[in-house]
């Protein structure tokens, strides 16, 4: 007997890869959209990437502190400023009010009410020396019944210490009933002086300022 064989399987025919032209690019399968990552898991990495450097994580922590520091810095001296600007107004108001203040003409200050000088007596004489200067008042009084008749002249010039005269027509006038008082007032003199009195009765003259 013959020796048998196996029968053959028919082999196929290999196919070769499809050549691709010569400058094509393969494409590349689409790329699926990655899902957002939430504010949680993104503090959590940045928390976890800290851990494991801790050296550069406390160095961005001091930066922050030093950024928060100068923002409050920057506000404290915003309303400093504005504080400052509010006193500055207050002083410059009291400022105009003082030079407003200073701007009155000042005070003039009364002169004293007490006589300069009296003195009282009768018949014709010259008074003591008494010393005045600006405006001052030169007043009289008589008494009628003291002179026979009830009535005498009074005249009376102001003189000045060395005897000329400085006011010759002082006082002229009748002392009779409803004529027992009067004043005159000496303008701008100033130095030593002394009443030169006529008279036949009493009489009372009393210097004060004007």
């Amino acid at each position: 007997m013959g020796t048998s064989y196996p029968p053959q399987q028919p082999q196929q025919p290999q196919q070769m890869p499809p050549q691709q032209p010569i400058g094509y690019s393969p494409q590349q399968p689409p790329a699926f959209p990655q899902t957002p990552q939430s504010a949680d898991n993104v503090g959590q990495r940045y928390l976890s990437w800290l851990k494991r450097r801790p050296v550069l994580g406390g160095c961005v922590s001091l930066i922050a502190a030093c950024v928060i520091l100068s923002v409050c810095g920057v506000a404290l001296q915003a309303i400093g400023g504005g504080g400052k600007s509010s006193t500055d107004t207050g002083t410059q108001q009291t400022s105009q009010r003082h030079a407003t203040n200073t701007s009155r003409p000042p005070t003039v200050t009364p002169k004293p009410a007490g006589p300069i000088f009296q003195q009282s007596g009768s018949g014709s004489t010259k008074t003591k020396n008494f010393d005045a200067s600006g405006d001052w008042t030169v007043a009289w009084t008589c008494n009628p019944a003291s002179s026979f008749g009830g009535q005498y002249n009074l005249i009376v010039s102001v003189n000045n210490s060395d005897g000329s005269l400085a006011d010759p027509a002082g006082i002229n006038v009748i002392c009779k009933t409803g004529t027992t008082s009067g004043s005159t007032v000496e303008h701008n003199l100033s130095g030593t002086f002394y009443l030169d009195i006529i008279s036949e009765g009493d009489w009372t003259f009393t210097v004060t300022p004007a």
